[in-house]
C-alpha cells in the first residue's frame, strides 16, 4: 500500500510503544550464554558462505565478528519480536497498524534487532520509531546487525541460486555501507 507520510509516522510511534512494552517485560536468560550462541551461530555461517565469497570479502566478515561481539556484550538483553518487518506488520484498510504477527522468531536478544529491517524498508517508519523509542539507536549498529542477520540467514538459502546471489549482493551492499557509516573506524579493522 502507498501511506501518506503521516500515516507511516503514526506507524512508527506506534511501533515504539510496542517495542519499549515489548522489551519491559521482565525475561530470564543468561546473557553470557546467549552470546556465545549468537557468535556460534555467526561462525558456523561463515563456514558455509566462505565457499560462495572471494577472500577479500570473507576476510571482512570474519574480521566484523568482534565487532559484532563486542556490540552483543555492550548492550542489554531483552525479550524482542525478533522478525520485526513489513510482513509481519499488518495494516488494515484505513492504512493504520491492525497488528503484529510472527513471534516465531522471539528471543533473548538486543533491543536493535528490532529496528533493522525497518531501517532498510522505511526510513519515516524507521525514524519516527527511534525516535519515540526512548533509548538512542546507533545506525552502524543497525547496518552491522543487518549484515550479520544476512550471513546468518544465508545457511537457510544456499541451495537456491536467485535467493543465494540476492543475499550475496545484500552482503557486499552492506559492506560497503558499513565501511561508510564508519571511516574513521574501519580502516582499523581492514573492512574499508
Amino acid at each position: 500500500k502507498e501511506l501518506s507520510d503521516a500515516e507511516k509516522a503514526e506507524i512508527g510511534t506506534i511501533l515504539a510503544k510496542f517495542l519499549r512494552q515489548m522489551h519491559s517485560i521482565e525475561s530470564q536468560g543468561d546473557k553470557d550464554e546467549e552470546v556465545g550462541i549468537n557468535l556460534a551461530k555467526y561462525e558456523r555461517s561463515l563456514g558455509i558462505i566462505k565457499d560462495y565469497v572471494d577472500e577479500k570479502t570473507f576476510a571482512r566478515l570474519v574480521e566484523l565478528k568482534p565487532r559484532y561481539q563486542q556490540l552483543i556484550q555492550a548492550k542489554p538483553f531483552c525479550t524482542t519480536h525478533g522478525d520485526l518487518n513489513a510482513g509481519n506488520i499488518m495494516i488494515g484498510d484505513d492504512n493504520k497498524l491492525s497488528g503484529i504477527i510472527d513471534f516465531g522468531n522471539m528471543e533473548y536478544y538486543i533491543p536493535e534487532i528490532e529496528f533493522v529491517h525497518m531501517y532498510f524498508f522505511d526510513r519515516t517508519i524507521y525514524d519516527v520509531m527511534v525516535a519515540g523509542y526512548g533509548r538512542a539507536i546507533d545506525e552502524r549498529e543497525v547496518v552491522l546487525l543487518e549484515l550479520v542477520v544476512n550471513v546468518r540467514h544465508f545457511k537457510n538459502i544456499v541451495k537456491f541460486d536467485d535467493k543465494r546471489e540476492h543475499c550475496l549482493d545484500n552482503i557486499n551492499k552492506l559492506l560497503s555501507l558499513y565501511a561508510d557509516k564508519n571511516v574513521d573506524k574501519c580502516a582499523n579493522i581492514g573492512i574499508c
